[in-house]
C-alpha cells in the first residue's frame, strides 16, 4: 500500500482489528511502487490512482483532492500567489516517479492550466511526504494529496492556498482477488478497513478537504 496513505490511514486502525480479530494474522507491506498482488501471494492492497485490472475487485475508499500547500514563512518572504498566472514566480517541490523517471506535472483545471506559464524553479524528490517536510521548511510551494497534506494542515506548519482539484479518474481504493469463494479473513479486513475510513468521514465522494478554507491573497 502507498507509505503515506498506509501510516497515517491504516495503520491506526490495526489495533482495533487485531483485538476483534486476534486469530487472523496480517503482514503488512508498505511501497509506493505497483506490486503484483496475484504474482506476490498478496490478500488485500491498497492503491492510489486509477484501477484497471480485471481479475480484482476494487473499493473506492476516496476520491484524491490535490491541495497546492506553502509554510506562513515561505508565504511571508515570497507573497502569496494570486492565482496560476504567478505560479511560474515561485519555486516548486515537485514529484518525480521512480518507475517513469517522469516529473508529476501541476493537477489543475484548463482554465487555470491556460494561465500557467512554464516553472523554471524546482526541487524535485521522489518521496510524497519529502515533498511536505521540504514544503513546511519554507523551500517552496507544493501540491500533495489529501492524505499526505491532512496532518501538516492540521498541526499549522502547511497552508492550504487554493481549492483544492479533483481527478476525475483517480482514487484511493481497497483492492482483492475476484474469486468465487472469498476467504473471510479478506472479507473481515476489507469491510472493516472501508466502514474505519467512513467513521472517519471519507467516503467514494468526499474527503476531509470539502470543508477546508484556503488561505486569501
Amino acid at each position: 500500500m502507498p507509505v503515506s496513505y498506509g501510516r497515517r490511514y491504516i495503520q491506526p486502525l490495526l489495533k482495533q482489528f487485531c483485538q476483534q480479530y486476534p486469530s487472523i494474522d496480517l503482514e503488512i507491506h508498505y511501497d509506493d511502487s505497483y506490486v503484483d498482488m496475484i504474482e506476490q501471494g498478496i490478500d488485500v492492497s491498497i492503491r492510489s490512482g486509477s484501477v484497471q485490472d480485471r481479475q480484482l475487485i476494487a473499493r473506492q475508499l476516496s476520491p484524491i483532492d490535490f491541495l497546492i500547500c506553502a509554510s506562513k514563512e515561505y508565504l511571508d518572504q515570497h507573497g502569496t500567489p494570486n492565482g496560476p498566472e504567478d505560479f511560474h514566480l515561485h519555486t516548486w517541490i515537485r514529484f518525480r516517479y521512480k518507475q517513469t523517471g517522469k516529473i508529476l506535472g501541476l493537477k489543475l483545471s484548463p482554465e487555470d492550466e491556460a494561465q500557467t506559464q512554464a516553472i523554471d524553479k524546482n526541487i524535485i524528490v521522489n518521496d510524497g511526504e519529502s515533498m511536505a517536510e521540504l514544503c513546511a521548511q519554507g523551500l517552496g510551494l507544493t501540491q500533495i494529496p489529501h492524505f499526505i497534506a491532512r496532518d501538516w494542515i492540521n498541526s499549522g506548519e502547511l497552508l492550504p492556498l487554493f481549492p483544492s482539484i479533483r481527478s476525475a479518474d483517480e482514487g484511493v481504493y481497497i483492492l482483492y482477488h475476484r474469486r468465487e469463494l472469498l476467504p473471510l479473513r479478506v472479507k473481515l479486513f476489507v469491510d472493516f478497513v472501508v466502514e474505519a475510513i467512513q467513521d472517519q468521514g471519507e467516503s467514494p465522494r468526499h474527503t476531509w478537504v470539502s470543508n477546508l478554507k484556503t488561505v486569501q491573497p
